[in-house]
């Protein structure tokens, strides 16, 4: 009996061996998955169909996603299924919110004082059940204010003070010296506050948000940026600040300086690339995965770098380059952004990109959206989830005033992945854009048009064929007209959905015309002078014909569509 059992065994063991030797799985990204998607408009928020809303404000946490206009009530969210959890009522006679945070339990709102005077903004801060959308406590005075899991940190002019979350009642209060200002920031057990004086003394402490009493501290210089002449009244604030990851990581950008201090006051000895804060859209820093992430934008604008550091350490694990860096959030083990797009009168490709950078390696996927650019704003993310909203706008056609769509996406892993991401044809279906428009159709214009090709890459890989071309006039007199393969879809349904959202969303002045309803003309304002378009979408195509004059492009935009008909 002992021999027919050690048999079994032995057989396991060798083809655990086996197993264990066996190269790992990985599993690549393949696409964005839509989770949930909602939309709202006024009177989601109680607001008549008279009141203007420029834009609505989001916020996310692994509890709730808080969504609100500038007036009118906000709507708490179920970040993981989107359904209204509760609702806060609005409260005008406060001002117009201008920020939000999400605490354990608590929403937290600052809002803009009506009647104020002068150049300093002074706000209201209160605080809301989320489970009820009651109000806890309020109103607060303050400047500004960062939040942690439990505690509320309100700047003022005069001093800092640390409140209870959950009941607005006040921890801890840090006087400012005399001739300083302070700038805050906050991580989910961690405050950190950096006075900056008039003696450009600055002090740096992290502090305890629920009694005060600081972790650490550190005394620090601020250098100021050598000018000429000197500029004594210039505001000595400017290009300083104090930023944190959610593990409690504070970055500290002096100027042209940066520091940066584990969460028990080590200051590691990071190499970060030089950045201008006055670029950034959100916290420079964020954590995933035991990763710090920093984000940098060089002055001037230009791409952007992300460092992956080893909060441990302070060692450089990976760095990636980012054109065009704005939004960086991080989200389970992910940090995502905006992925790449070619400027110029209009951006390019058609839909939208997120490039997904893996917190642990670094290793990135740049894959579409089934959305175009001018429909998405990357607005936050948690446990895994994005949230994307679109610009806030009226839609006459269905009585929607001041609508916007939030949409929660998911990455798609495959061990298998396709050829192809899910939602764009194949590189080789893209026409070539220089055969969209023939020297017949140009000779109307003037003789001897010359056609100048342009290359474009798709999330890194080039297209065979120009999905750019420009068409040159004989002389310096005559109209450049330019033609653009905007996006090759997957399907002529798509395609519509597509051509149908870029004209909502991102033709900001459309012009009526009687070409049949798959030719959309618009204008585009220029430094140089007004430029003329068509979106013309046929099949699966996508394109976009721009010139200086309407004239020319009602000319050429039937004979563009014409000639997409035959391909």
């Amino acid at each position: 009996m002992r021999r027919l059992v050690g048999l079994p065994l032995l057989a396991l063991v060798t083809c655990l061996a086996l197993v264990s030797d066996a190269p790992a799985v990985v599993r690549k990204a393949v696409g964005w998955q839509a989770v949930w998607s909602a939309a709202f408009d006024n009177r989601s928020f109680g607001l008549a169909d008279s009141v203007y809303v420029s834009s609505h404000t989001l916020v996310s946490s692994e509890r709730a996603l808080a969504v609100a206009p500038p007036l009118g009530r906000i709507l708490i969210l179920d970040p993981v299924t989107g359904h209204v959890l509760s609702t806060v009522p609005g409260e005008p006679r406060l001002g117009e919110v201008h920020e939000l945070w999400v605490a354990d339990e608590v929403l937290v709102v600052l809002r803009e004082q009506p009647g104020r005077t002068g150049d300093e903004f002074e706000g209201v801060l209160t605080g809301y059940d989320l489970a009820t959308g009651e109000r806890l406590w309020g109103s607060r005075l303050a400047r500004e204010a960062v939040v942690t899991r439990r505690a509320v940190a309100a700047l003022t002019a005069s001093d800092v003070q640390l409140l209870d979350a959950r009941t607005g009642a006040t921890r801890a209060v840090m006087p400012l010296p005399q001739g300083c200002t302070a700038a805050a920031a906050a991580a989910d057990e961690l405050v950190a506050v950096l006075e900056l004086c008039a003696n450009d003394r600055v002090h740096l402490a992290a502090v305890d948000p629920e009694t005060g009493r600081p972790h650490w501290t550190r005394d620090l210089t601020y250098r100021r940026p050598q000018q000429w002449p000197p500029d004594d009244e210039a505001d000595s604030r400017r290009n300083v600040g104090v930023a944190t990851a959610a593990d409690g990581t504070v970055l500290v950008h002096l100027n042209d300086t940066s520091f940066l201090y584990a969460p028990d006051g080590r200051q590691l000895p990071a190499d970060l690339h030089a950045a201008n804060w006055a670029y950034s859209t959100r916290s420079p820093i964020v954590t995933g995965a035991g990763v710090v992430a920093h984000t940098s934008i060089p002055y001037g604008g230009g791409a952007g770098h992300v460092q992956g550091i080893d909060p441990a350490t302070g060692g450089t694990r990976w760095t990636r380059e980012i054109p065009g860096l704005t939004s960086f959030i991080a989200t389970g083990d992910l940090f995502v952004t905006e992925g790449e797009n070619y400027p110029g009168l209009d951006f390019w490709p058609l839909n939208a990109y997120l490039l997904a950078i893996d917190a642990a390696t670094g290793e990135a996927s740049e894959l579409p959206l089934p959305a175009t650019y001018g429909a998405t704003n990357l607005e936050g993310g948690v446990g895994g989830l994005v949230f994307v909203r679109t610009p806030t706008q009226d839609d006459d056609s269905r009585g929607v005033k001041n609508g916007t769509r939030i949409t929660a996406y998911r990455l798609v892993r495959a061990n298998r992945p396709p050829a192809n991401p899910p939602g764009v044809a194949p590189a080789a279906d893209w026409p070539d854009a220089c055969g969209l428009l023939t020297d017949r159709d140009l000779s109307p214009l003037a003789p001897g048009y010359l056609a100048s090709p342009h290359a474009r890459t798709l999330a890194g890989r080039p297209l065979p064929k120009p999905a750019v071309c420009d068409w040159i006039p004989p002389t310096d007199k005559g109209d450049v007209v330019s033609v653009s393969v905007a996006w090759t879809a997957s399907s002529t349904s798509e395609a519509q959905r597509l051509a149908a959202e870029e004209t909502r969303y991102a033709l900001d002045a459309v012009i009526k015309g009687r070409d049949g309803p798959d030719i959309v003309y618009y204008q585009l304002g220029h430094p140089a002078g007004n430029q003329y378009g068509a979106l013309v979408s046929v099949g699966p195509v996508i394109t976009k014909l721009v010139a200086s004059t309407p004239e020319t492009v009602r000319r050429l935009a039937p004979r563009l569509r014409d000639n997409l008909r035959t391909l």
